[in-house]
């Protein structure tokens, strides 16, 4: 999806979950299935155990969303349970609303009060506002709403000047209360150290945020570096590193370039040293743009001879926000999330995350890409026994080099499939979408000719395999029939079939599938896998 809206409004919630993924997911699907509304990013750690997801549309339509995700989070996430690093005080612990385009703050406020009242009413959760939806001085803080924690809640939420803004003054045991509120974009921001022992990173954090640190002794008050802000020092063992974790709440008086120069700094002091950075969520790009021409300075180059877009990589390599996950620019800036229009390259993730990637709720990548890979794995396979069987050198060299060009063709149709579904999802041109259909429709098309392709030499050099791997064999025949079976129905699924005109295309494709499946029954019977 693509939002082109000129009212636009960023949602931010934070839910209590990030080890379980079916939770998380199911969470992510009632958010992703509201309407107008589009999911951007989904961050979540396993120490922390929470999960931020971010996700934008009209005001009406974020609402909406968010008040199905604070739901679905308290079906599933019990606080008598919860156990994380993270500072917290429900199921949804916090849930912002930030205005972006054509929206102003009194719009996210609004958000913000509408919401609370649905919390409250309906799931009988309390719930706090904040920022610039906070009905007192007081409340405005984070920090200060969440002091206490959800063990402290069951005294706090009976004090009177703790009551909830909506809801009532009685706890919420199994979510907790949620705190909602307006704010404007702020920076979810970690800076990584190389060593285990927290107490540096606490050391740091205090010196770094606004309010500094409380003297014991005298109770006095030692004001930090860093105005906008807020800092702590906590252990992530998932990644093995001590970190500062910071809400940057003003990016003006503390772009990212100083919060890490000065963390670098403070590091060297303490004898340790910053390895690099992350970023949660999501940032404004001119947040990395401005960082990018300082570290350009810093070097001595003209900032003139640097343009938007190598600043931006600029200031990636030198904050280091690949050090502990992959910072993609198109997933974690929010410009380039809303655009929406990049193509996807799946053949980068690993295993684990391109499986993560087909478990969201998400358009891609689906069935089409599912049958190209089948393609592919079934051509490896093949030629993994191809290779092991040729015992002479060159005896099936003819047929490994076709498999491994199937192999190849077969991946790249991966990431092809889903980059031809996304136009006919992000096409708002009705005579444009005939012809992009059509173009949907070819690539799960050639998913089946590399099928055919394969099987064909698979039987052709049955032979000549060892005994040994048959089983092998099998199992590549049996992704190729489960291959070419998906890519027909892909076929048919973009209109092609049903559609006058274009029965051409569908009859090939019918040939090739009875085909494909007279090799693999042939292939079967004679590897005596046949059940």
């Amino acid at each position: 999806m693509v939002l082109t809206q000129n009212n636009i409004v960023e949602c931010v919630p934070n839910f209590s979950e990030g080890r379980d993924k079916a939770v998380i997911h199911r969470i992510m699907r009632v958010i992703a299935a509201q309407k107008g509304v589009k999911l951007l990013h989904v961050d979540s750690g396993y120490a922390a155990n929470r999960t931020v997801m971010t996700f934008a549309g009209t005001p009406e339509q974020v609402t909406k969303a968010a008040f199905k995700g604070i739901e679905m989070a308290a079906r599933l996430i019990d606080m008598q349970q919860h156990q994380g690093v993270h500072p917290r005080m429900g199921a949804t612990d916090v849930c912002p609303f930030v205005p972006l385009a054509g929206t102003d703050m009194q719009v996210a406020i609004d958000c913000a009060r509408n919401l609370g009242s649905m919390v409250a009413d309906k799931l009988g959760i309390p719930v706090y506002l904040y920022e610039h939806a906070a009905t007192a001085p007081h409340r405005r803080n984070l920090a200060s709403v969440r002091q206490g924690e959800y063990e402290g809640l069951p005294q706090k939420i009976l004090q009177p000047e703790w009551a909830p803004d909506f809801g009532k003054a009685a706890f919420h045991a199994r979510s907790g209360a949620s705190i909602i509120g307006a704010r404007n974009i702020l920076l979810a921001y970690n800076i990584n150290l190389n060593t285990k022992d927290v107490s540096i990173a606490r050391k740091i954090a205090a010196r770094l945020r606004e309010s500094g640190s409380l003297s014991i002794s005298s109770g006095e008050r030692t004001p930090g570096l860093l105005k906008g802000v807020k800092a702590i020092g906590w252990y992530i063992k998932e990644f093995g590193v001590a970190q500062i974790s910071m809400n940057i709440v003003d990016r003006h008086e503390a772009p990212l370039h100083l919060v890490f120069d000065t963390c670098c700094k403070l590091a060297d002091e303490y004898g340790v040293r910053v390895t690099g950075s992350e970023v949660i969520g999501l940032l404004p790009q001119d947040a990395l743009v401005e960082a990018g021409y300082y570290f350009a300075a810093k070097t001595g180059r003209s900032i003139e001879m640097v343009d938007e877009q190598e600043a931006v990589h600029l200031a990636i390599r030198t904050l280091g926000l690949s050090d502990i996950k992959p910072f993609d620019p198109r997933q974690n800036i929010i410009e380039e999330a809303l655009l929406g229009d990049h193509p996807v390259q799946f053949g980068q993730l690993t295993l684990n995350r391109f499986i993560e990637k087909v478990n969201e709720p998400l358009a891609v990548p689906g069935g089409g890409s599912l049958a190209a890979l089948g393609v592919a794995l079934a051509a490896a396979l093949s030629n993994m026994v191809v290779a092991i069987s040729d015992k002479a050198g060159d005896q099936l060299v003819a047929a490994s080099r076709s498999l491994q060009h199937s192999l190849d063709y077969a991946t790249s149709l991966v990431d092809k499939d889903a980059n031809a579904f996304l136009k006919v999802l992000h096409n708002s041109d009705a005579a444009a979408n005939d012809h992009l259909l059509y173009a949907a429709a070819l690539v799960p098309f050639q998913s089946l000719q590399a099928c055919g392709q394969v099987s064909k030499v698979l039987r052709e050099q049955l032979d000549q395999l060892r005994v040994t791997l048959a089983s092998d064999v099998a199992t590549a025949a049996w992704l190729l029939q489960a291959a070419a079976n998906a890519a027909m129905a892909n076929i048919k699924a973009n209109g092609i079939g049903d559609e006058p005109g274009r029965e051409g295309l569908w009859q090939q494709a019918m040939q090739i599938r009875t085909q494909v499946i007279r090799d693999i029954d042939y292939i079967i019977h004679q590897t005596g896998f046949s059940f």
